[in-house]
């Protein structure tokens, strides 16, 4: 449930303000609006990119991650040492560690973008006020647009990447409520066969 509130408390609020300094941005001068429209499309590649890999490793994480509450509560119960539990544990940790890798690998390649993005579109924006086409302040609003713009797409899209993560805890539950389904309904045939 907390990965929807995310859709809530950050996905929304972050793509209206990204919408709005974008917008301010065109109110500035149209060409800057343009270029900062067009560097913050990478963030959506980034978030793709992120929700195509993490898949297959929160899937590892969360089975690994039950299987091992299994063998902990039996070397708890019968004392001795578990060769699956060692063996879960290090599939566990991989998993969390390459979660944690892609988590690192977006947020550096999203500050990059954000940093590049904003630099370049305050010296464009620069330019413009030294050949007299925009004010002082357009130029102080521009750069402030262009980092606003540029972090809540980075927000907003790191919002979707933690979504996509409901996606694996939701198939484990249905999954799990097949399996409770189908065990159901072959206890009531075996009921009715009575």
């Amino acid at each position: 449930m907390w990965n929807i509130n995310a859709v809530l408390t950050t996905l929304l609020p972050n793509l209206f303000t990204t919408l709005t300094a974008l917008i301010t941005l065109y109110s500035f001068e149209y060409t800057i609006g343009l270029v900062a429209t067009a560097t913050a499309l990478p963030y959506l590649l980034y978030a793709e990119v992120y929700a195509r890999r993490v898949d297959a490793y929160r899937t590892l994480e969360r089975k690994t991650y039950a299987q091992s509450l299994v063998y902990i509560r039996d070397v708890v119960y019968s004392g001795g040492p578990s060769r699956d539990l060692r063996r879960v544990l290090a599939d566990w940790e991989y998993s969390v560690n390459k979660i944690l890798w892609l988590d690192r690998l977006y947020f550096t390649a999203g500050f990059i973008t954000a940093l590049l993005s904003a630099s370049t579109i305050s010296l464009l924006a620069a330019r413009r006020a030294l050949e007299g086409r925009l004010s002082l302040g357009a130029l102080s609003g521009v750069v402030y647009a262009s980092i606003t713009a540029h972090f809540a797409a980075l927000n907003a899209m790191w919002a979707l990447c933690i979504q996509g993560q409901t996606t694996i805890a939701l198939r484990r539950i249905l999954s799990y409520l097949q399996v409770a389904g189908s065990r159901a309904e072959t206890a009531q045939l075996t009921v009715v066969a009575r």
